[in-house]
């Protein structure tokens, strides 16, 4: 696409990693109108409860709205992973669709689309999968994404190209998985 052209392919990279940085931050969108919603509907964590007793009229005891606000809080990390989670998924299927066993020029809009999914996954792996690795909850990601895993398998590392990986029952996958080679020319994925 743009043969020797090493200025559009930066100008391209800016573009992307810019872009990259825009999802992480819309991600982050969906908690902050969480807390906007709980602050404004349960007011102020230093403002009190009354409990009244209604016979004698009189305060039985004060709880701080701290207790409840607290616990809406803890809630903004999940929001945030799960919103971050599913905009790669969707973002990975609209780009990429499938990783197919084949060969692509590294000035390609192939190259650069992966390589877009690729930088949020970098991301992803930062913000949300170191916390998730060993779990469930990363096979749920992978088998979102497209990989073909076994519920019964133990996932311990970072895997991409998604659709060329195949993880059967009861295995453990631990170390390094690249299901790609990029060299100076070209990126193969088998």
């Amino acid at each position: 696409m743009f043969e020797n052209d090493s200025c559009w392919r930066h100008l391209i990279q800016t573009i992307g990693i810019v872009l990259a940085l825009t999802v992480a931050s819309a991600s982050a969108l969906s908690s902050y109108y969480f807390a906007k919603y709980v602050s404004e509907n349960y007011g102020s964590p230093w403002s009190y409860y009354r409990f009244f007793d209604p016979a004698s009229d009189t305060v039985l005891r004060y709880a701080t709205r701290a207790h409840l606000f607290g616990l809406y809080i803890i809630l903004l990390v999940p929001i945030f992973t799960a919103s971050f989670s599913f905009a790669i998924i969707l973002l990975k299927w609209l780009l990429i669709f499938r990783y197919r066993p084949s060969n692509h020029a590294i000035n390609s809009w192939f190259y650069f689309r992966w390589w877009f999914v690729d930088i949020l996954m970098n991301l992803w792996e930062v913000f949300v999968g170191r916390y998730i690795v060993s779990t469930w909850l990363l096979t749920v990601f992978y088998r979102a994404m497209g990989a073909n895993i076994s519920w019964t398998a133990s996932i311990n590392t970072f895997i991409r190209e998604f659709d060329l990986v195949s993880v059967g029952a009861c295995a453990d996958v631990s170390g390094q998985l690249f299901p790609r080679l990029i060299t100076p020319h070209a990126i193969w994925m088998d």
